[in-house]
C-alpha cells in the first residue's frame, strides 16, 4: 500500500448524516451506485443512532434527505458478514453533476487494476479528540497477498488483502462504509466492496465486504424503481 494525497475524490463518494446541520461527512461513507441509491455498510445504518437522515458530498454541500434505508436482511449487528446496505434518496442525483459507479465483475475484470479506498489522517486536539487534517487515497494491488479473515463458513463474504505501509504521522482512520474501488484504466472505476470495520487502519490488512455475492439482492431493490417518476435534485 502507498498513500497519495488527493484534493478530490475521483468518484461520487458521500457521507451519511444523522442531523441536517452536521458537518462531519466522514462518520460513515457511501457511494452512489444508482441515481437514487447509495451503497454503504449495514453497520453504519443500524447503529444505536438509528438510520441516517441525510447524505452529503461535502461539509458545505446540500443535504439530500433519505427516503428509506435497507440493510441486508441477514446482517446481524456485531457480526462482520452481510455488512452491506442501500440508502434510498428522496430525489434522483443530478446526472450533470454525478455519475454512479458500476459494480466490479470477476468475469469481465479479473484481478487487474488497483484497489483504492479512502482514509483520513487525524491530529489530536487534546482530551481524546481529533480533527481531520488530510484526506488520502490508499492504494493496493489486487494481486497482493490474500489474508484469512472471519470463519470458514459459507456466509463469509469478506475479502482480505495483506499489505504493509510505512508509518503515517498521526492517526489514520479508514472510511468505514465507503467504497473499495478498483481503477480498471485511468479514471475508470468499479466498486468491488464496502470497507469493513475489521480494517484496523491504513497500515493494516484491507478488509471489505464483497458485493459480488449480493448482486441479486442489490438488483432486486434498485430495479424495482424503474416504473417510478424521475424527480432529479438540483
Amino acid at each position: 500500500i502507498s498513500a497519495t494525497k488527493k484534493s478530490n475524490w475521483p468518484v461520487y463518494r458521500v457521507g451519511l448524516l444523522w442531523k441536517q446541520d452536521e458537518e462531519d461527512i466522514y462518520q460513515c461513507g457511501g457511494l452512489l451506485i444508482d441515481y437514487q441509491y447509495v451503497l454503504t455498510s449495514a453497520d453504519c445504518v443500524t447503529s444505536s443512532r438509528g438510520p441516517p437522515k441525510f447524505v452529503a458530498s461535502s461539509p458545505t454541500s446540500d443535504r439530500v434527505p433519505v427516503a428509506d434505508v435497507l440493510a441486508h436482511p441477514r446482517f446481524v449487528q456485531g457480526k462482520p458478514y452481510f455488512d452491506i446496505a442501500l440508502v434510498k434518496l428522496q430525489k434522483y442525483a443530478n446526472p450533470k453533476e454525478s455519475q454512479p459507479v458500476c459494480p466490479w465483475s470477476d468475469q469481465l475484470h479479473g484481478d487487474r487494476g488497483t484497489l483504492q479506498f479512502g482514509a483520513s489522517i487525524l491530529e489530536s486536539t487534546g482530551l481524546g479528540r481529533f480533527k481531520i487534517t488530510t484526506r488520502l487515497y490508499v492504494h493496493s494491488t489486487l494481486s497482493g497477498d490474500r489474508c484469512i479473515v472471519g470463519e470458514a463458513v459459507a456466509e463469509n463474504d469478506l475479502i482480505c488483502i495483506s499489505r504493509k505501509v510505512d508509518l503515517i504521522p498521526g492517526v489514520c482512520q479508514v472510511d468505514y462504509g465507503g467504497p473499495a474501488l478498483v481503477e480498471i484504466v485511468k479514471n475508470e472505476y468499479k466498486v468491488r466492496g464496502v470497507l469493513s470495520r475489521a480494517t484496523q487502519g491504513c497500515g493494516s490488512n484491507v478488509i471489505y465486504t464483497s458485493i459480488a455475492p449480493h448482486k441479486q439482492w442489490l438488483e432486486s431493490i434498485i430495479f424495482k424503481k424503474l416504473h417510478e417518476r424521475l424527480i432529479f435534485s438540483d
